[in-house]
């Protein structure tokens, strides 16, 4: 995947600009930029042009961050070469999350999203259309609370939220056993409402 984007990334700008772009002020006005900012993806740095927060981008392709930073000079923050499957930040803290055109690449990004998303932080993240699969699985699997088509857009765009109280990604998920959680449910299920314990 980055060999192809090291190969385009003098170019991308004029052969994807203006799409991408309409992209980010959409994702953009769905998810206020709180700092810390994570573009996850963040190819050449479009992002850069909407922000005045304190701004990280994540990106496989080295010559696309070259390209991103020669646009971010004055702007606060870092630009990483990384794997957005396996981002190199720690859980929950990143405020605001963006992941333009990657999902449909990076099967795994959305778990990683989530980690790295701080708890009451929001995140926005564009799918291609014709993805319809990606679609069922990340409404069933992830906090989705808003799925938004764009006529003018080749990607839906959905808005993920992590709720305020909740404890850190991992905590949260090793609190209570998957067993444990499953009866649970399927005890609250066969009693009906007031079953729980």
């Amino acid at each position: 995947m980055s060999l192809s984007y090291d190969d385009i990334a003098e170019s991308y700008d004029e052969l994807y600009g203006e799409e991408q772009r309409a992209k980010y002020r959409v994702v953009l006005r769905l998810v206020e930029p709180r700092e810390p900012v994570l573009d996850a993806g963040c190819g050449t740095g479009m992002l850069l042009e909407h922000l005045q927060c304190y701004y990280v981008g994540l990106d496989l392709s080295y010559r696309m961050l070259e390209v991103a930073r020669k646009k971010g000079r004055g702007v606060k923050g870092d630009l990483v070469c990384g794997d957005a499957e396996r981002m190199p930040f720690r859980d929950g803290c990143f405020r605001s999350v963006y992941s333009v055109t990657v999902v449909h690449e990076a099967p795994g990004l959305v778990h990683e999203l989530l980690r790295v998303l701080a708890p009451g932080g929001s995140a926005a993240v564009t799918l291609l259309k014709k993805r319809h699969e990606a679609l069922s699985w990340l409404v069933e699997q992830a906090p989705v609370t808003q799925v938004v088509e764009e006529e003018l857009l080749k990607d839906l765009v959905l808005v993920l939220a992590r709720a305020a109280e909740s404890p850190s990604y991992r905590e949260g998920l090793a609190s209570v056993s998957p067993r444990r959680a499953y009866a649970g449910l399927r005890k609250e299920l066969e009693g009906g409402p007031g079953s729980r314990e």
